[in-house]
């Protein structure tokens, strides 16, 4: 099984483009988003309805990625900290 290591710069962009698409959808700026209905899952929906639990979606997946960046920067403080601390102290 092969390990894929992720920078922290690829998660921030991750991050920032993903507000970005929620903020593009709320707006309507895709063209499949400007008539009033469209086909979801096989089925007619309304296009507001659609746009409201798309840009959701993209908001929320965008937090925990955020959250997620935030607790990976603190670790990786803390263990550079620790590390630092067990220089000085040898």
């Amino acid at each position: 099984m092969r390990i894929i290591r992720t920078s922290k710069l690829l998660v921030a962009l991750g991050t920032s483009c993903g507000y970005i698409l929620g903020i593009l959808f709320k707006l309507r700026v895709f063209p499949f988003l400007k008539a009033e209905t469209i086909k979801s899952g096989g089925q007619e929906m309304p296009t507001s309805e659609f746009v409201n639990f798309g840009s959701r979606f993209m908001f929320i997946f965008s937090t925990i990625c955020a959250c997620g960046l935030l607790v990976w920067c603190l670790v990786d403080l803390m263990r550079r900290r620790e590390g630092n601390a067990h220089i000085r102290n040898t």
